[in-house]
């Protein structure tokens, strides 16, 4: 991520980051972590976390099982990053 420029020093929420292939969420996780560092150092209110964040990670897992537990890991994440588990839930749609 570093190689990319995607550092939580810069406005990750005003940019987009596609995963094609998150499998387990290893890299996928590391992205939410910095793009919810530099949300939250810019500032900006988790409630509105939702509707700002919606669009910044995109995300596809053809594997059903892999999909759900990575889903699973997302959330959890999310919930410990302070979003209500309705926050969490929307986002991860």
């Amino acid at each position: 991520m570093d190689l990319l420029g995607y550092e939580a020093t810069r406005p990750l929420y005003q940019e987009r980051l596609l995963e094609p292939s998150c499998g387990g969420g290893e890299f996928l996780r590391a992205a939410v972590r910095r793009l919810l560092d530099a949300y939250k150092a810019a500032g900006l209110p988790l409630d509105d976390a939702p509707e700002r964040l919606a669009s910044a990670i995109k995300a596809v897992e053809l594997h059903r099982g892999t999909f759900v537990q990575t889903k699973a890991f997302l959330r959890r994440d999310l919930i410990a990053a302070g979003l209500t588990e309705r926050s969490a839930d929307r986002l991860l749609e």
